[in-house]
């Protein structure tokens, strides 16, 4: 996910340790779609860098074969267009609801998507599973007004990823107290296990941040802060990276299946040896 996120990488190679995501809808892992598998292996080589062409390989014979195919096929073109509702339509459409549909903007906005006519063939709801979701949570929330729940409901979240939602709520916490939202995020240390899986959600969460800092921005007056805590986020992400390099794993006498083992797998061989 750290590659794949969109961040400025300047690396040459990109080797895929494995070739499955979890997904969050099915609570199951699934492999990569084609559409993300470029997406992440077009983070090698990047036009006016250090490295102008890039490599993309993966640790397994098997899974080799099954990125090649990946990358080889073409992708289907997108005939629809997701939107949102303006908040002046989801406003007009809550006057027409009774008290307990507007109350949950979760429920409000499945109710929306129901009697919402789009034009056929042209457009489809998007994110109404994480709305729903988010709109549920705001419920306790009784201090804030429709159109501040909207405001957070539509903030780009992962609803799958624990330590984000939590980050979220706290911010709607305070916000709902009419109390300065502070960044509350430190970023972690090398020696964590799960270093770089601590890295990616401190971005995921310092965009949050900032995304809310636009809507609101005297209450997440934060925001310089957390624009700079951004970029070292993004350079640890890369000095991370730039360390499962195999020369780098070669020198430590280290083959890279046992760099990316789980920590248990890793304490194990380590015991062994």
């Amino acid at each position: 996910d750290a590659v794949g996120m969109g961040l400025n990488l300047s690396v040459q190679r990109i080797i895929f340790t494995k070739l499955v995501k979890f997904c969050g809808e099915s609570n199951a892992m699934k492999v990569l779609t084609a559409s993300q598998a470029k997406q992440i292996a077009g983070r090698a080589g990047r036009r006016s860098s250090k490295f102008p062409k890039g490599l993309v390989s993966a640790l397994s014979a098997d899974d080799m074969k099954t990125l090649e195919r990946l990358l080889d096929q073409r992708l289907r073109p997108n005939h629809l267009a997701g939107i949102l509702p303006p908040f002046e339509q989801i406003e007009m459409f809550a006057s027409l609801q009774p008290e307990e549909t507007v109350n949950n903007l979760g429920s409000l906005f499945r109710a929306f998507a129901r009697t919402a006519q789009l034009e056929d063939g042209l457009y489809f709801m998007c994110r109404t599973n994480d709305i729903e979701i988010m709109g549920k949570l705001l419920t306790q929330f009784t201090d804030m007004s429709l159109e501040e729940k909207y405001k957070f409901v539509i903030a780009p979240i992962d609803t799958t990823n624990r330590d984000v939602v939590l980050a979220f709520l706290q911010y709607v916490r305070l916000f709902s107290r009419n109390a300065p939202v502070s960044v509350g995020l430190r970023l972690p240390k090398p020696s964590s296990e799960t270093y770089v899986h601590k890295l990616e959600n401190c971005f995921k969460i310092l965009s949050l941040y900032l995304w809310l800092s636009l809507r609101f921005p005297e209450e997440f007056a934060e925001r310089e802060r957390a624009e700079r805590m951004l970029e070292r986020c993004t350079h640890q992400i890369q000095v991370a990276l730039e360390k499962l390099s195999p020369q780098n794993v070669q020198r430590r006498t280290v083959n890279l299946q046992s760099y990316i083992a789980t920590p248990r797998q890793a304490k194990h061989r380590r015991n062994k040896s």
